[in-house]
């Protein structure tokens, strides 16, 4: 990560715009410690965990944090440099690894599929077919953090929803962002952010090829979709959100 980039005082002013919380289910060691953080949800632009990652310094003192984005962003001028300045690499398996050898990797499962999902009335993840982040965690011996952006998916409207089957077969945003006002790529609608982190989820670490790894694959997202579900139903009245019910698909 670049200090100077993170320090830039637009970074304030978009945790003030949004009055950014962050929430803490649970203490939990950083020294000498890995995780592989499960940030949910996507919505049509991860804008509340980009937030996140400004207080990193902050609220995981010492402790070396990068993230994964889907490589199509890293292909847009200007934006890759972004990218490279939060400490992001491309979605590879090869560079998720490489990066948990040097400390914990953030990353957004949901992907291009929950720009889709964003309804008024209920949040709406995808998680329940989503298992190649975890069986990297158990590969590598890294724990999975549960975490939730709460207000992320209200920020933005992606339309038209037709497009989404072409949207995920070729990897790629085809869409128009609607924000404030109802315009197109408009500024996002003033809505309060909190990241709610949850407890961690312990795995051991196992090899691919051991005959249990798929057991214990199953196990560990099981208790991740479990995690995600409490965590979001304990925080959802803080948040003020206690009518709104979350969906995991």
């Amino acid at each position: 990560m670049w200090g100077r980039f993170l320090s830039n005082p637009v970074w304030k002013a978009w945790r003030r715009y949004f009055r950014f919380s962050i929430v803490f289910d649970a203490n939990f060691p950083l020294a000498h410690k890995k995780y592989v953080i499960a940030e949910y949800p996507h919505g049509v632009f991860p804008l509340s965990q980009l937030i996140a990652v400004s207080l990193t310094d902050t609220v995981w003192p010492g402790h070396h944090t990068y993230s994964l984005g889907a490589d199509s962003l890293f292909h847009v001028p200007m934006w890759r440099h972004v990218m490279s300045w939060i400490g992001a690499r491309p979605a590879t398996a090869t560079n998720f690894k490489q990066l948990l050898k040097k400390g914990s990797v953030g990353l957004v499962p949901g992907g291009i599929a929950e720009m889709f999902m964003v309804e008024k009335d209920r949040e709406v993840i995808k998680l329940l077919d989503r298992k190649g982040f975890v069986r990297i965690a158990i590969e590598e011996g890294a724990d999975l953090l549960p975490c939730y952006h709460f207000g992320n998916s209200q920020l933005f409207q992606w339309k038209p929803k037709s497009w989404e089957k072409l949207a995920r077969r070729h990897r790629v945003a085809l869409g128009f962002m609607f924000g404030r006002w109802g315009l197109p790529f408009a500024l996002p609608w003033r809505i309060p952010l909190m990241m709610a982190v949850g407890a961690p989820i312990l795995v051991k670490q196992t090899s691919a090829s051991d005959p249990g790894f798929a057991a214990a694959v199953d196990e560990a997202h099981g208790k991740l979709v479990a995690a995600t579900q409490q965590l979001y139903d304990k925080y959802k009245g803080v948040f003020g959100w206690q009518d709104r019910p979350l969906l995991i698909k």
